[in-house]
């Protein structure tokens, strides 16, 4: 997804923004909107290992159908 880099006067506008807005231009033209991240989405998403997803794509190691799962679920 492209990135917009907000400067410090775009930052301090959005800063207290807790649900969607609109943002519009000073002639009042819709340029679009904007949602900010809850706070429990961005911590989920900093805590990703995302070399670790790297790792197990390249690596999968053994794959089951839904079936074999379950069966070995069953058996626990």
């Amino acid at each position: 997804m492209p990135t917009i880099v907000a400067d410090e006067n775009l930052h301090e506008t959005l800063r207290g923004v807790t649900e969607r807005v609109e943002v519009r231009d000073a002639s009042g033209k819709l340029l679009g909107q904007f949602t900010p991240i809850d706070p429990a989405f961005a911590k989920a998403i900093a805590e990703i290992d995302w070399d670790e997803i790297d790792r197990k794509k390249a690596n999968p190691g053994a794959m089951y159908t839904f079936d074999e799962m379950w069966e070995r679920i069953r058996q626990r």
